[in-house]
């Protein structure tokens, strides 16, 4: 059981490395495609649309491969996608090649949460988005060094063989999974609906549990897609340092969640999430100080940590809202609707971005983060008078 405990908990960390690559290399990528700024919000959209699909039809692409062998074939696809991105010569490669890699990246993700949920302690699910956080903040690590030597897609070269040595011990140890007793168990087992979609969505709290996530992607999404950007074209800094730079956004929330998982044993959950929404809010106004360029990192930090106990904590209140039985068909379609969030917020930045200045980016951060705080306590109260 340890032994796929730690495959699970690495696999999160495959899934966060290919989220901020986007946002890490079109500072360099787009002069070199020769197409307009905000075109990385087209990428950003193939990518977090192909994840929604994925998550909504979860349960039925699961229904024919237990969870080792679902998330063998997630990863498998996601390392083609990425080395697919390597090897293309135009934008339109690019875009193409982030469907795939947002199918994989989706359903992998309801997968091993669904699972997670089923079979893990408690505890694991803020432990496990850490490692996400992890994932997330190697990739633009990954991309400084190769952006520094004028080749960024040798970072994805690089991760995209990562990721494929990886797939390969997943399915060198299906055996473990047999052993375990896990052979048997797919993703649908815990994640696939026992309601319709159209019940789903008329759930009392689905709008504020969903929207909470929705508008938290927002927030998160808008850092990583466009921070690079902003730190290099509002402030200054070069495209190698702004790589590193925005990797302590994720080395913040894998921090956060990390801590989640400690304070989730001591204290409600809504006091975590207000915590963390307070700190997230000061790290954002460390971006608006007009002071030297040392307080830029500490802003992605301390916001990174107030954004990492947000996402966790809302969907490990699903059982606790909906019910037990209710949460194995809710997670999906809840994940699924998160996505939009990533998908179709941090676009909307880009085109105000380019018209008027990246300099506005921390006033979207504060705009999507106060949208967050407010739907996150209505879904307090629901919870109250739930009982939960």
């Amino acid at each position: 059981m340890i032994g796929i405990a730690v495959l699970i908990f690495l696999s999160f960390l495959f899934l966060g490395a290919p989220n901020s690559l986007i946002g890490t290399v079109w500072p360099a990528a787009y002069p070199e495609f020769g197409v307009p700024f905000p075109w990385a919000g087209w990428l950003s959209f193939a990518l977090q649309g192909a994840m929604v699909t994925a998550s909504f039809f979860s349960g039925r692409l699961s229904r024919r491969m237990s969870t080792g062998v679902s998330i063998g074939s997630c990863l498998f696809l996601m390392a083609l996608s990425l080395l697919g991105i390597s090897a293309g010569g135009s934008y339109w490669l690019y875009l193409l090649f982030c469907v795939p890699l947002g199918l994989g990246m989706g359903f992998l993700d309801v997968s091993m949460n669904s699972f997670a949920a089923l079979h893990l302690p408690v505890w694991c699910m803020s432990w496990l988005h850490g490692f996400w956080s992890f994932g997330a903040m190697a990739g633009p690590y990954v991309m400084a060094f190769f952006l520094g030597e004028g080749n960024w897609r040798g970072g994805y070269a690089a991760i995209g063989r990562a990721t494929l040595l990886f797939a390969a011990l997943i399915f060198l140890s299906l055996p473990q999974w047999k052993r375990a007793g896990f052979a048997n168990i797919r993703p649908e087992d815990s994640a696939a609906p026992s309601m319709t979609v159209r019940e789903i969505l008329h759930l009392r709290g689905i709008a504020e549990a969903s929207g909470t996530l929705v508008l938290y992607n927002a927030v998160e999404g808008t850092a990583f897609l466009w921070g690079s950007s902003y730190l290099v074209l509002a402030r200054g800094v070069t495209e190698a340092a702004a790589a590193r730079w925005i990797s302590l956004f994720f080395l913040g929330i894998a921090l956060g969640r990390i801590s989640c998982g400690f304070l989730a044993m001591k204290l409600p959950g809504q006091t975590i999430v207000r915590l963390g929404e307070g700190a997230a809010a000061l790290g954002i106004l460390c971006l608006l100080i007009p002071a030297g360029e040392g307080i830029l990192p500490a802003g992605f930090l301390l916001t990174g940590m107030g954004c990492g106990p947000i996402y966790p904590t809302t969907l490990r209140s699903t059982p606790d809202i909906f019910g037990k039985e209710a949460a194995k068909a809710v997670m999906g379609v809840q994940i699924a609707i998160a996505y939009v969030g990533s998908a179709l917020l941090p676009p909307i930045f880009g085109w105000f971005g380019e018209h008027i200045s990246m300099a506005l980016l921390p006033y979207f951060l504060l705009l999507f983060l106060a949208g967050t705080v407010a739907v996150s306590e209505r879904l307090s109260r629901i919870r109250k008078k739930a009982g939960a």
